[in-house]
């Protein structure tokens, strides 16, 4: 306990004495301490408020300038028998998985419903890996390739499963990837890929290999 000493000689004269004491009030600063309080509380319940702004990637540029991404899928021809010589019946057309010409041409559910899932992973290891993107291609974008729709008129020209996408041009879709802004929350930078394909016809996922 501090105390301040106070000698008092009597005397005749009146004296004066100052007694030093405290007027700070237990009430001064609470409004302050309530807010503080609050703030921490609605911290502790919720997080502390991130920075979940995202933000366009595009591939790097490379040889001459070069920003376009290539993906070519090759389905395999099983009218052909499988032997080892039949390695030439892998193909990146559609017609390979079952759809007709006249399907791929005019553009019938069953193949517009199809598409490409691409799936970015953190890890390579299946029992250790969080998947964080998925990037759909339809089947709509790509190239083309010449088929026989009808004996009675010319060749035309239907979508294969080989696509160029780019900034530039009419087939972006899947070109860009969305990822945080801000590196401070979640820093991942290399991600490890898997494709599959969703045939439409019979709704089941169809594992892409390399």
């Amino acid at each position: 306990m501090d105390a301040t000493r106070i000698k008092i000689v009597k005397d005749d004269l009146n004296k004066y004495i100052n007694v030093p004491v405290n007027m700070q009030w237990d009430f001064m600063g609470r409004d302050e301490s309530i807010d503080e309080y609050e703030t921490a509380a609605v911290n502790e319940v919720i997080g502390e408020v991130e920075d979940f702004e995202i933000i366009r990637f595009a591939h790097n540029v490379f040889q001459n300038f070069e920003s376009s991404i290539r993906y070519n899928f090759y389905f395999y021809d099983y009218s052909t028998p499988i032997t080892g010589a039949t390695v030439g019946a892998w193909t990146s057309s559609y017609l390979n998985n079952g759809f007709s010409v006249q399907d791929v041409y005019y553009y019938s559910k069953s193949f517009t419903k199809s598409f490409f899932k691409l799936d970015l992973y953190d890890s390579p290891n299946e029992n250790e890996q969080t998947l964080y993107l998925s990037i759909i291609l339809p089947v709509q974008q790509g190239l083309t390739q010449t088929a026989i729709l009808s004996a009675l008129i010319p060749p035309v020209q239907i979508k294969k499963s080989e696509m160029v996408l780019d900034y530039i041009g009419t087939d972006k879709e899947g070109f860009f990837i969305y990822w945080l802004k801000k590196r401070t929350f979640l820093n991942v930078r290399t991600f490890y890929m898997t494709a599959k394909f969703f045939d439409a016809k019979n709704g089941q996922f169809i594992k892409v290999t390399e």
